[in-house]
């Protein structure tokens, strides 16, 4: 099952993204998939994105489940 939960709260949006992990992931979330050509750019994408924006983004894998949160303040 994927749990996504946001809110927004004291000017902080915030967004998190969690999924069970099947197979191994490696240690820098880069792409496991045959054609790494095409793949494994999205989560360092995002979190560019979200540090042009004085956001963060953090992911990472426990207990079998992958997690993705990005925090962006209100924009002003």
């Amino acid at each position: 099952m994927v749990l996504l939960r946001c809110r927004f709260d004291k000017g902080l949006f915030m967004l998190k993204v969690e999924n069970p992990v099947v197979k191994k992931v490696n240690d820098d979330l880069s792409t496991t998939k045959q054609d790494k050509l095409k793949h494994g750019f999205g989560i360092i994408g995002m979190k560019d994105i979200a540090l042009r924006h004085g956001g963060t983004l953090e992911a990472g894998v426990k207990n079998g489940r992958f997690s993705l949160v990005v925090c962006l303040p209100e924009k002003r």
